[in-house]
C-alpha cells in the first residue's frame, strides 16, 4: 500500500512524535487490510457454489430412456410391449424381447432385466403434430414373475418387481470411469444405485411411471474459468425424476387370461428440462473489486487523519533499469576490488629482488580498468581525483577566464565625451550603467552578487584614474557610479529574495506534494559517473532542487557558453 511507504517521510514542521504516529496508524491500516484479502482467499479456497434453477424446453422429441426391472427371488418374464402414438393409436412392439438385456446371474434366483431401445422411440413434445409422425405418448410393458410361490416366501407383501429409469450414457448398466467422475458425479451414481428415483408395480396392479427429465450442470474442481468469474465448461449430468399412480386390473379372465401380473404405463410428464446449474459466490474479478474497495476506504481514513499523500510520477518501470544499473555498477567495482586485492597479493608474495624486476613491466592496475572518455575521470578513481592537472590546470583556466570577462565588461564601459550640459552627460552615464549592469548581471550564474559588485568597484574606480580632472564631469561620472552601485545591490537583494522564496517553495513541493527520489538517485548516478573538480563540488554539491537530471556538463562546455552568450 502506498500510503504505508510515504507516512516514514517526514514533512516540513513536523515532529518526530507525530511522524511515528502516523507510520503506526499506516501499518495497522495495512495489517487491516491484509488481514481482509487473507479473508477473501479463503472464501475462494472454501468456496461453496449455488444453485441456478432454470427451465428449458425441449426443441426435439426426446428418447425413451431405459427401464431397468427387477424381480425378488424369481426372475420373470415380459410378457408384450405396446407403443400409444401421438395420434392414440396403439401398436404392438414385434419381438420385445430384443431390445431387453438380462443382468448377471448372482447366489440368489433374483434377476434384473433392462429395455433399452436407444433412440428407435421417442416421446413427442408438441401438440401440433404430423399425423404420420412415429413420436410416441407412452409405452405399456406387460410382466410376469415366473414362481409366484418363491417371490411370495421372500416378502410378506405382495408379490411385486421394482423399476428404475435410466438415461443413455449415465446409468448402473453403464456407469463411467471412476477416475473420470468428478464428485457431483460419484454423488450422483450413488444417489442412482441407492434408488433415488425408485419405483414399484405389485401383482395385478397398474402403474403409471411420470418421469420428469433433469439436468445438472457441474463446475470442475479448481476449474480457472470459474475461479475468474467467467463461464466454466460445465460437465452436464442428465438425471430422471419419477413419480407413480396405482390401481388394480380389472379381474375379468377374459381380458387379462393369466398371460401376466401386472402392467407398467411410462409417459412423458414435461416437454421441458429442469436444470440445475451450480455458480461460485466467490471469484477472483469479484474478490479484486472488494479489495480495491477496502484500499479505497482505508486510504480515504488516512487522508483524513493525516492528509494527502504526495504524487509518485515514477513507477515501478523507472525503478527496473535504476536497479539494474547500481547492480551492475556494483559488480564492476567488486571485480576491480578484486583485481586490486590479488595484485597486491602476487606482490608481497614474492622475494624483493623479483618485485624489482617485475614492478618494471607490469602495467599499472588503474591502466587494466575501462578508459574514461577525453575530459572525464572514473569518481571511483583516487589518482584522477586528487590529480593536480586535473584540478588545479582547470581552476585557473577557469580563473583566468573570470578575470579577463571582468575586464573586459568594465573596458565595455563608455566614456562619457565633453558635453556642453550635464544632463547629456548623466544620460550618457545612466546608459552605461545600465549596459554595464546588464553585462554583470549576466556572469552571476558563475559568481555570487557579493564578489561581482567588489570586482566591479575596484576595476570602475580604476578606470576613474584615467577621467580628466574636469569636476562637472567628475561629480557626473561619480553619480552614475553610485546609481550603478544601488542597483547591483537592490538586484542582488533581490535575488537572494527571489532564491530564497524558491528554495521554499521547492522544498514545500517536495515534502508534501511531489515524490523526487527518483530524480534524485539519477542525479546520483550522474554525478558519479563524471569528473569531479573542485569548482563543480561547490556549484553542484546538492541534488535536492536542481533541474531535472542535472548534469555535471565539463569546463570548457561551460566556458564555451559564456563565451557564446557574451
Amino acid at each position: 500500500m502506498h500510503f504505508i511507504f510515504e507516512s516514514f517521510h517526514r514533512r516540513p514542521l513536523e515532529s518526530k512524535r507525530f511522524m511515528y504516529t502516523r507510520v503506526a496508524s499506516a501499518a495497522i491500516f495495512g495489517l487491516l487490510f491484509v488481514v481482509y484479502c487473507g479473508y477473501l482467499i479463503n472464501q475462494i479456497t472454501y468456496d461453496l457454489p449455488l444453485l441456478r434453477l432454470s427451465r428449458e424446453d425441449m426443441d426435439s422429441s426426446y428418447p425413451l430412456p431405459q427401464i431397468e426391472m427387477c424381480s425378488e427371488n424369481s426372475s420373470m418374464t415380459i410378457v408384450r410391449c405396446d407403443l400409444m402414438y401421438m395420434n392414440w393409436t396403439m401398436s404392438i412392439i414385434p419381438n420385445c424381447y430384443d431390445y431387453i438385456a438380462v443382468g448377471e446371474a448372482s447366489d440368489t434366483p433374483s434377476r434384473c432385466y433392462l429395455f433399452d431401445s436407444g433412440d428407435t422411440f421417442k416421446y413427442g413434445v408438441v401438440e401440433n403434430y404430423e399425423p404420420t409422425t412415429s413420436d410416441i405418448r407412452r409405452i405399456d410393458i406387460y410382466w410376469k414373475i415366473d414362481s409366484i410361490l418363491n417371490s411370495s416366501l421372500a416378502s410378506v407383501s405382495v408379490p411385486s418387481i421394482t423399476m428404475e429409469l435410466y438415461t443413455e450414457g449415465f446409468s448402473r448398466w453403464d456407469p463411467p470411469s471412476e477416475d473420470e467422475m468428478i464428485p457431483q458425479q460419484a454423488r450422483v451414481s450413488r444417489d442412482m444405485i441407492l434408488g433415488n428415483s425408485r419405483s414399484s408395480s405389485s401383482q395385478n396392479t397398474t402403474t403409471t411411471v411420470f418421469f420428469t427429465p433433469n439436468l445438472y450442470r457441474a463446475i470442475r474442481p479448481r476449474d480457472p474459468l470459474s475461479l475468474l468469474g467467467f463461464t466454466p465448461n460445465y460437465v452436464e449430468i442428465p438425471t430422471l425424476q419419477a413419480t407413480q399412480l396405482d390401481w388394480p386390473l380389472q379381474q375379468n379372465e377374459n381380458i387379462t387370461r393369466g398371460d401376466y401380473n401386472g402392467l407398467i404405463n411410462i409417459q412423458l410428464a414435461k416437454a421441458s428440462l429442469e436444470v440445475q446449474t451450480e455458480q461460485r459466490q466467490h471469484t477472483l474479478l469479484q474478490a479484486v473489486a472488494l479489495v480495491g474497495g477496502a484500499y479505497g476506504v482505508l486510504t480515504t481514513l488516512y487522508i483524513l487523519l493525516f492528509g494527502m499523500i504526495r504524487i509518485a510520477p515514477f513507477g515501478a518501470a523507472h525503478q527496473v533499469p535504476f536497479l539494474t544499473q547500481r547492480g551492475v555498477q556494483k559488480i564492476k567495482e567488486r571485480r576491480r576490488n578484486s583485481r586490486l586485492d590479488n595484485n597486491d597479493n602476487n606482490n608481497d608474495t614474492r622475494p624483493g629482488f623479483f618485485k624489482r624486476i617485475f614492478s618494471r613491466y607490469q602495467p599499472s592496475q588503474h591502466l587494466l580498468d575501462d578508459l574514461p572518455s577525453p575530459g572525464k575521470t572514473e569518481p571511483n578513481n583516487p589518482l584522477a581525483a586528487n590529480s593536480p592537472t586535473s584540478n588545479s590546470k582547470r581552476d585557473s583556466l577557469l580563473s583566468q577566464h573570470h578575470q579577463q570577462e571582468q575586464q573586459h565588461m568594465m573596458l565595455s564601459l563608455p566614456t562619457p565625451a565633453l558635453a556642453p550640459t550635464a544632463s547629456s552627460s548623466g544620460e550618457r552615464s545612466e546608459e552605461g550603467s545600465s549596459r554595464l549592469h546588464g553585462q554583470q548581471w549576466e556572469h552571476q550564474l558563475y559568481q555570487g552578487p557579493s564578489s561581482n559588485i567588489e570586482q566591479i568597484s575596484n576595476s570602475s574606480m580604476h578606470s576613474l584614474t584615467s577621467i580628466p580632472k574636469d569636476p562637472q564631469r567628475a561629480d557626473n561620472i561619480m553619480m552614475a557610479f553610485e546609481q550603478m552601485q544601488r542597483e547591483q545591490r537592490d538586484t542582488a537583494a533581490k535575488a537572494a529574495q527571489l532564491e530564497q522564496r524558491l528554495l521554499e517553495l521547492q522544498e514545500v513541493l517536495r515534502g508534501y506534494y511531489i515524490n523526487m527520489d527518483y530524480l534524485d538517485q539519477q542525479r546520483n548516478m550522474r554525478r558519479r559517473a563524471r569528473q569531479r573538480t573542485s569548482y563543480y563540488d561547490k556549484q553542484s554539491n546538492n541534488v535536492e532542487g536542481g533541474w531535472l537530471f542535472d548534469d555535471d556538463d565539463d569546463d570548457d562546455e561551460l566556458i564555451h557558453k559564456n563565451d557564446k552568450h557574451r
